[in-house]
C-alpha cells in the first residue's frame, strides 16, 4: 500500500484538533545517492566520496574521512531537510570500518536553542565493527542542562560528529529516515498546509518566522506551492530565506507543478528569474532537465546560459559535455561556468574539452582551466596547449581519474601576487580593513609570513594595517599588464581611490595608488558587506549588463574580523546574500585573515566563488 493510500485510511489527534487522514509514516530524507538535492553538508578537514562498495542500501553511501582539526568536523543536516512538523525519531545507517568500536557524538539543536550549549541537546552512540542503525528519538531528547525537552516539532539541525583523533577515523553513512505523523500529501492536508501559510505570511516580522512558514510547505508538492513560493523569491530581501524557497521549490516532483515552475521561470526577469533556474536544477524531473539544456545551449541569453550550466552541473555534468565547448565570444563568465562544469565531471573527456581554455585570451580563464587540469589529470604541464594535448593523446586510453598516488601541485606563474596569491591581469578590487581593530600587533602568522617574504623584510612592521599597506603597494607595483584595478577601504564606512572607478593600471596611476595606501589610516568597525557590494557595482547606475561586461572579475578582501556593521552582520546572511548576487557574476573571491584564526566565514567565502582562503592570523 502507498502511503498516500495509508494516509486516506486514518485520522488521528493534532495539536488539539482533529487532522484529516494523518497517519504515521518513515520517509528517507537522505540516501547519500548524489542527487542534485542533498541537504547536509560535512564541516571542517575531512574527505568525503560516494561508495558503491559499503552499502547498506540502494547504490552508494557517503564515506567520510574525519581527520584532526582545529574545529571538530561534523555531518551538519539542517531544519529544511529534518525539522519536520510531526517529526519523531530519525535513524541512518552508519558502518564503522574500524577493527574497534568507535562513539559518535549526537548533537541536536531546536529553535528555541540558538546554538547555546546549555540549550542544545549532546549525546553519544557506540559503533560496533560494521552496520550500526543510530536512532534518535526527538520527543525524548532534553538540553545539555536537562532544563528542558527539545520542541520536536522545531529541530533546528542534527549534527553527528567524532571525537578528534590523531588517526583518521572513516564511517560511511547511508539512508537517513525519519519517522513522522502527517498528513502531507492528502488534499485536506495541503489544502491546510497552504492556507496556513498564506495566513502567516503577511504577518510574518523575521526571517525565523518566514523560513519556519516555508519549512511547513516542505511536502506540499502542487502548482499552488510554486505559485507561492515564486512570490516569495520576487519579494523576499532575507537572503537566508531566499535559499530556503530555492530549496524547497527544488523538491517539486510532480509533473504538474514542475510545469508551473518551468512556465514562472519562462516569465521571470533578471535576478528572479535565475534563482528560479537553480531551483529548476534541484528538482529530479525530465522536464526541468530538458529546459536547463535548452537554456545552457542557447548563446543569446548568457546570463540564463550561466545560471542554467551551474544548475544542471549540480545534478547531470556528463549530460552537459556537448555544450560545453569553448567559443572565445562567450562572455568570459559562460566560459568560467563551462570550465567549472568541466572540473566537475570525473572522466577524461572533462580533459579533451579544458584543453582548449588554455588558449583564452583571458588571463582569469586560463588559470581556471589550468588549476582544473591539474586537479583532474594530476600534473602541472603549465599553459602549454602542445604539452597537453600530447598527454592526453598518449593517456586518453588508461586514464583513470580517480586513480589514487600523489597530485602534483600548481605552479605559481607571473610575478605579482598578493599574500602569495597570484594577481592575474583582468578588474581587479582590492578590499582593505581599517577598522580600529587593524591597529593591533601582528599575530605569530603575520609574523611569519613577513619574515619569509623577500620583499617585506628590511621593512619595520609592527601593526596589521602595517603588513597590509605595505603588500598591497609591493602588489600595486608588480601588476602585470592590461589590469585595472579598484582600491576599496572599509571601516565603518566605504572610502575608495578615484570613486571607487576600475582605472588601467599605468605607471602613473600604480604611483598615485601607493601614494594613497601609504596615506592610510584605522577607525571604525568592520564593514564587510558595504565593500563588497561597492566591488560587485563600481558605478550605482551601471545596468547588469554593463556589470557583467565593464565591472570587476576578481576581489581580494583583507580583514582582521569578521562583519560588525553595515546593512547585513549576520555571517550566514552575508554568504547566503554574495552566493545570490554571484550566480551569474562568477567574481572569484580571495580572502585574507590577519586577526581572527581559522575564520569559517572567510573559508567559505572564498570556497563559495572558487577563491582562495589564506589565514595569517594564528596566534
Amino acid at each position: 500500500m502507498t502511503p498516500r493510500a495509508a494516509i486516506a485510511l486514518v485520522a488521528v489527534l493534532l495539536g488539539g484538533t482533529l487532522t484529516a487522514q494523518a497517519v504515521e509514516i518513515e520517509r528517507t530524507i537522505l540516501d547519500f545517492e548524489g542527487g542534485p538535492e542533498e541537504g547536509f553538508t560535512v564541516s571542517g578537514p575531512w574527505k568525503a566520496e560516494r561508495r558503491p562498495d559499503r552499502v547498506k542500501s540502494g547504490t552508494q553511501s557517503l564515506l567520510v574521512t574525519f581527520v584532526l582539526p582545529e574545529k571538530w568536523p561534523a555531518l551538519r543536516v539542517p531544519k529544511d531537510t529534518v525539522g519536520r512538523r510531526g517529526a519523531k525519531r530519525l535513524t541512518v545507517d552508519v558502518h564503522n570500518p574500524q577493527e574497534t568500536p568507535v562513539n559518535l557524538g549526537v548533537r541536536v539543536d531546536d529553535g528555541a536553542s540558538k546554538g547555546v550549549e546549555a540549550e542544545i541537546h549532546r549525546s553519544s552512540r557506540r559503533l560496533e565493527p560494521g552496520w550500526n542503525e543510530v536512532v534518535i528519538d526527538f520527543p525524548s531528547l532534553r538540553t545539555t542542562s536537562a532544563s528542558r525537552l527539545l520542541d520536536a516539532d522545531d529541530i533546528a539541525q542534527v549534527v553527528l560528529h567524532v571525537t578528534p583523533s590523531e588517526n583518521p577515523i572513516e564511517l560511511a553513512f547511508d539512508r537517513m529516515r525519519l519517522r513522522l505523523v502527517t498528513d502531507a500529501g492528502t488534499p485536506e492536508g495541503d489544502a491546510r498546509a497552504l492556507k496556513e501559510f498564506e495566513t502567516g505570511w503577511a504577518a510574518a516580522a523575521t526571517a525565523a518566522a518566514k523560513s519556519s512558514l516555508l519549512s511547513s510547505l516542505r511536502d506540499v508538492d502542487v502548482p499552488r506551492r510554486v505559485k507561492l513560493i515564486d512570490r516569495v523569491l520576487a519579494e523576499e530581501s532575507a537572503p537566508l530565506v531566499v535559499e530556503d524557497a530555492i530549496r524547497i521549490l527544488g523538491r517539486s516532483k510532480a509533473d504538474d507543478a514542475v510545469a508551473e515552475a518551468i512556465t514562472r521561470t519562462r516569465k521571470a526577469a533578471e535576478t528572479h528569474r535565475w534563482r528560479l533556474i537553480e531551483a529548476l536544477g534541484r528538482m529530479p524531473s525530465a522536464a526541468a532537465r530538458e529546459w536547463l539544456l535548452g537554456a545552457a545551449r542557447d548563446r543569446r541569453n548568457p546570463t540564463d546560459q550561466t545560471a542554467a550550466i551551474r544548475a544542471l552541473m549540480r545534478r547531470d555534468g556528463v549530460a552537459l559535455l556537448p555544450e560545453l565547448e569553448a567559443h572565445k565570444d562567450d562572455p568570459w563568465q559562460v566560459r568560467a561556468a563551462k570550465i567549472e562544469a568541466l572540473r566537475t565531471i570525473r572522466t577524461g573527456n572533462a580533459i579533451g574539452g579544458l584543453i582548449p581554455y588554455l588558449k583564452d585570451a583571458n588571463a582569469r580563464i586560463r588559470d581556471e582551466a589550468g588549476d582544473a587540469l591539474v586537479g583532474l589529470a594530476g600534473r602541472d604541464l603549465g599553459e602549454d596547449v602542445g604539452a597537453w594535448t600530447r598527454w592526453w593523446d598518449a593517456n586518453r586510453g588508461t586514464f583513470d581519474p580517480d586513480a589514487k598516488g600523489p597530485k602534483a601541485g600548481r605552479s605559481s606563474y607571473g610575478s605579482s601576487t598578493f599574500y602569495g596569491i597570484p594577481v592575474l591581469p583582468g578588474r581587479i578590487a582590492f578590499a582593505i580593513d581599517l577598522s580600529g581593530s587593524m591597529k593591533e600587533k601582528l599575530t605569530a602568522g603575520a609574523r611569519a609570513y613577513a619574515a619569509k617574504a623577500p620583499h617585506l623584510k628590511e621593512k619595520r612592521l609592527e601593526t596589521r594595517l602595517d603588513l597590509a599597506k605595505e603588500e598591497l603597494q609591493f602588489t600595486l607595483a608588480k601588476l602585470p599588464p592590461r589590469t585595472a584595478i579598484q582600491l576599496l577601504f572599509f571601516g565603518t564606512q566605504i572610502t575608495a581611490w578615484k570613486n571607487g572607478r576600475l582605472i588601467d593600471a599605468d605607471e602613473e596611476t600604480r604611483a598615485d595608488a601607493q601614494k594613497r595606501v601609504r596615506a592610510l589610516t584605522a577607525e571604525g568597525s568592520t564593514n564587510i558587506h558595504g565593500a563588497l557590494l561597492r566591488a560587485f557595482q563600481p558605478d550605482p547606475d551601471w545596468s547588469i549588463a554593463q556589470n557583467l561586461s565593464q565591472g570587476v572579475d576578481t576581489i581580494f578582501l583583507l580583514t582582521d574580523g569578521e562583519p560588525s556593521t553595515g546593512a547585513i552582520v549576520n555571517a550566514a546572511e552575508l554568504l547566503a546574500d554574495i552566493r545570490d548576487r554571484n550566480r551569474v557574476r562568477r567574481l572569484r573571491i580571495h580572502t585574507i585573515g590577519v586577526g581572527l584564526p581559522n575564520s569559517n566565514f572567510l573559508r567559505t567565502l572564498a570556497r563559495d566563488s572558487g577563491g582562495v582562503y589564506v589565514d595569517l592570523a594564528k596566534p
